[in-house]
C-alpha cells in the first residue's frame, strides 16, 4: 500500500487499522464512507469486527480479500455475500511445499 501512495495515485489512500478493535474499525468506516474499492489482508483470525464496514461503506462496489485461513475467509465472505456481494475466489498456492494456502477473493456487487 505504501508503494501505491508513493506513486501519488489520485484517489488512492492506504491505511492500517486494528481489525480486532471495534472503535478503530468504526473510525475507518466513517472516514472512508465513500470508498468504492477495499483491499483487506487481515491476520489469521480474519475480520473480527465486520459490521461497521458492512454498514457504513454504502458506496462499496468491490472487496479484494486476502486470507491465510480458509475458515475465517468463509465466515467473513459470507457476511459480504449476505449483503449482495458475489464472490469470485482464486486459491493461490504461495507455499507449495507446505500445507499452507492463501485465498484471494474478489467480491463484487452486481
Amino acid at each position: 500500500m505504501a508503494a501505491l501512495m508513493a506513486r501519488g495515485l489520485s484517489g488512492v489512500s492506504a491505511e492500517t487499522q486494528n481489525l480486532f478493535d471495534a472503535t478503530s474499525v468504526e473510525t475507518l468506516a466513517r472516514r472512508q464512507s465513500l470508498t468504492q474499492l477495499l483491499v483487506l489482508d487481515p491476520p489469521r483470525d480474519g475480520l473480527k469486527v465486520r459490521l461497521p464496514l458492512l454498514k457504513r461503506l454504502r458506496k462499496l462496489e468491490t472487496v479484494v480479500y486476502i486470507s491465510c485461513d480458509v475458515a475465517t475467509w468463509a465466515r467473513d465472505c459470507a457476511d459480504f455475500m449476505a449483503r449482495a456481494f458475489c464472490s469470485h475466489k482464486v486459491p493461490l498456492d504461495m507455499f507449495p511445499q507446505t500445507p499452507h494456502i492463501e485465498v484471494l477473493s474478489v467480491l463484487r456487487r452486481p
